[in-house]
């Protein structure tokens, strides 16, 4: 079996570099090849790639083409027999192909494969598991209405740590086989970004496939790093969810201009209402780590005294104001996973820094970009 894992990247410099190492040390052993393709960054994003990833298969748009447009692309150079999506704010634990693979050759009738995401704060994302935004769950879900008769948007029939069935993955990180994918037609290129991993999702349905959501496999998505939620984005969203709704529910003109409307109001409240939250500040650092040096160049960087620690000793921050910095050198991906999973208090906040790198990253919430800080 050989994996192809997709990554389309548009201005995330260090996260696609974070992204990268933590694949590379995931795919350790199994045949599989890693293809970014760049929808026309600005930053060092192709630079870096070439300088210090050059097994990567790198396709570089000359335009930003879309998320959807960007992975048929990367499919259609692909050797893999399967094909993993991943975003490229996205961190991985070492063993997590290996598991879905596993997973894939016992599960019946597999469309897409999808794992339990966390946030940049250890905490659960709900939309690695969705119910089809059918016109009800459409309204309900554009005008926050709470109803116990119409399905919820989120998929909680399912617990968070469970395997089951469900009707929509989401496209941040989605295994699926690569003759599958190309059966049902691939990404549909009408969604510029968001939308397109739901129209997926339903014609693998149409088409007698099952998607499953494994929530005894967890990976990280710093939420908001790769699209940077700007109005345009939330605009984008919206914009998306009437493309789906008219392609595939066109019998219900009523709900068809329901959803219309709300589709206008919610995006247009949105944009005018775009504002950054303000992040925690004041925060005592500690570096779970056994290098000295380190913490002097970190102290360098930020002004700030920086304690060391361990992993044993998180569990006793409490809820002290902490942020916690992951060293790469001493810390495995998968420990800083665990790590963040059992440490998610509203007052903690993680950062991490990859393996002989000069920078240590994080994100706090969706709505704000993440934060690089660079060590020199």
């Amino acid at each position: 079996m050989k994996l192809s894992i997709v990554i389309v990247s548009f201005n995330v410099e260090y996260f696609l570099q974070l992204c990268l190492l933590s694949i590379k040390e995931a795919i350790r052993g199994l045949e599989a090849e890693i293809i970014v393709v760049d929808n026309n960054s600005q930053d060092g994003t192709v630079t870096m790639i070439r300088r210090l990833f050059p097994e990567v298969v790198l396709l570089i748009n000359t335009e930003n083409v879309g998320f959807a447009q960007a992975n048929n692309q990367g499919v259609a150079v692909s050797k893999g027999e399967q094909i993993c999506f991943v975003n490229p704010d996205i961190m991985v634990p070492g063993d997590i192909f290996k598991k879905l693979s596993e997973l894939e050759e016992r599960l019946p009738d597999v469309g897409g494969i999808g794992p339990r995401l966390i946030d940049g704060r250890g905490l659960f994302l709900q939309e690695s598991k969705r119910n089809i935004p059918a016109p009800l769950i459409a309204f309900q879900r554009l005008f926050g209405i709470r109803s116990g008769i119409i399905k919820k948007y989120y998929a909680s029939h399912i617990s968070e740590k469970s395997l089951g069935a469900v009707e929509v993955l989401t496209g941040a990180f989605l295994w699926i086989k690569k003759t599958v994918f190309q059966e049902i037609g691939g990404f549909d290129t009408a969604y510029f970004i968001y939308g397109e991993d739901i129209d997926l999702a339903y014609r693998l349905k149409k088409a007698g496939y099952q998607n499953y959501y494994c929530g005894k496999v967890t990976a990280v998505h710093f939420k908001g790093e790769s699209t940077k939620l700007t109005s345009f984005y939330k605009k984008q969203f919206y914009t998306a969810m009437t493309i789906f709704y008219k392609k595939h529910f066109k019998t219900n003109w009523l709900l068809d201009r329901i959803v219309w409307v709300g589709v206008s109001f919610v995006s247009s409240v949105q944009f005018l209402f775009d504002k950054k939250k303000d992040l925690p500040k004041n925060k005592e650092l500690m570096l779970v780590s056994q290098n000295q040096k380190l913490v002097i160049k970190i102290e360098k960087a930020v002004k700030k005294e920086v304690a060391l620690a361990t992993l044993n000793q998180l569990p006793d921050l409490g809820t002290n104001n902490i942020e916690v910095i992951f060293d790469g050198d001493f810390v495995r991906y998968d420990e800083m996973i665990s790590a963040m999973q059992s440490n998610n208090t509203h007052a903690i906040t993680f950062r991490i820094r990859p393996r002989n790198e000069c920078f240590f990253l994080g994100s706090d919430c969706s709505s704000n970009h993440g934060e690089v800080v660079l060590l020199g």
